[in-house]
């Protein structure tokens, strides 16, 4: 039975409220870019402006610190990932097609991964603070690194299991008789089988380590500052720079959106393929 024609007109007037309302901030954050500075505040709100200006994109690109950040943020999101991706996916495949003595070992260490996940990020805090100042490694790129490296590990892991859970055994078994090892099995069938899964899972770490705020914001104070950070810097104490703050933030989400509209396909194909076993 067809649904009424009423129920088909409320259903459109409902997701147009839910995309007017999930994209407006976005765009309201571009138009805020683009105003000019007696715009900003003005009551009523200008929605539409008539004037407007890129001067603040222009002003912020040609900063040699903007350039740094930029630099810093992608070095900073690519090694993060490719580290988490690299133990994560390591780790979710020997805990999956490995028995440590039995099962029990094997679901102690992962239950014991998911523990140290359920931290807030800023509980770890003090100690991510005490081990880089002692390795002397505040303001650096480093610090960054291994500590979202850490911080998303178990992420890669718990993704990736149930990825790996649904490789049927038989195929590496027929690797096995063929003569490959366990690394052998893991780059030639598991990799090719689960790059889906692989790509997914890489896109949610590079976001999340893009648009990490709290740990740049403690470990780094001029070389190593992140866009979060410069983003940040722009609410000061004689109030807040609305065009160069809204203008990065359109120069830093631009990336993240590209990956995402470009792949949101493998999104849904990787997430529901590790959910079914």
């Amino acid at each position: 039975m067809k649904p009424k024609w009423h129920w088909k007109v409320l259903g459109y007037v409902y997701l147009t409220i839910v995309i007017l309302v999930t994209l407006f901030p976005v765009y309201w954050l571009f138009v805020t870019s683009i105003k000019l500075q007696k715009d900003w505040l003005s009551r009523p709100p200008v929605i539409f402006p008539k004037q407007t200006t890129f001067s603040n994109f222009q002003k912020l690109l040609a900063s040699p610190e903007m350039q740094l950040a930029i630099k810093n943020s992608f070095v900073v999101a690519a090694s993060s990932t490719a580290l988490a991706m690299l133990f994560g996916s390591l780790t979710a495949y020997v805990l999956t097609k490995i028995v440590l003595g039995n099962r029990r070992v094997n679901e102690f260490l992962l239950i014991g991964i998911l523990i140290t996940r359920l931290f807030p990020f800023i509980t770890l805090l003090i100690p991510y603070f005490l081990m880089m100042r002692d390795f002397q490694l505040m303001d650096t790129l480093q610090a960054l690194i291994l500590i979202n490296t850490s911080v998303f590990f178990p992420f890669v892991v718990w993704l990736m299991v149930g990825f790996f859970e649904n490789i049927p055994r038989e195929i590496e078994e027929s690797a096995m008789i063929d003569g490959c090892n366990l690394w052998q099995r893991f780059l030639m069938i598991v990799v090719p089988i689960t790059k889906t899964g692989l790509s997914v899972t890489s896109i949610f770490i590079f976001i999340a380590s893009w648009n990490e705020f709290i740990y740049a914001i403690t470990f780094t104070t001029h070389q190593a500052k992140t866009l979060p950070v410069i983003i940040g810097s722009f609410i000061t104490d004689k109030g807040i720079q609305w065009g160069d703050m809204t203008a990065l933030s359109v120069i830093s989400i631009t990336p993240v959106l590209l990956i995402a509209i470009f792949s949101q396909k493998y999104f849904v194909r990787g997430l529901t393929m590790g959910a079914v076993k």
